[in-house]
C-alpha cells in the first residue's frame, strides 16, 4: 500500500537484524504489478489470463483498441476488463 515506509523497514532490517519470516529486501516486487507477474510465471504460478504494456527500456508497444477487445502486441483480450496501473 502507499504510504508504508519500506525504506525505513529495510534501514531497520539491515541495522537490528531481528528475525524475520518475510524477505524484506523482496517486498518492492509487491509493489509493482509487473515484476509480481514475472515471477509468478518464473515459478509456475497460475494466474488470472493478464497482458500488460512494457515500456520498460524505450520498447514500443502496438496497441489497438477496439470496441470488444483490447490487443498489445498481438495478445488480444476481450472486454469488458479491469485496467490496473503497474504500481
Amino acid at each position: 500500500s502507499s504510504g508504508f515506509p519500506l525504506d525505513r523497514v529495510k534501514e531497520y532490517v539491515k541495522l537490528r537484524k531481528p528475525y524475520c519470516i518475510n524477505d524484506v529486501s523482496t517486498q518492492d516486487i509487491f509493489n509493482n504489478r509487473m515484476m509480481l507477474y514475472e515471477v509468478l510465471e518464473k515459478y509456475g504460478i497460475p494466474t488470472f489470463r493478464h497482458i500488460y504494456a512494457d515500456r520498460r527500456d524505450g520498447r514500443k508497444v502496438e496497441v489497438k483498441e477496439m470496441d470488444d477487445y483490447i490487443e498489445l502486441d498481438g495478445k488480444r483480450m476481450r472486454k469488458p476488463l479491469v485496467e490496473k496501473p503497474f504500481e
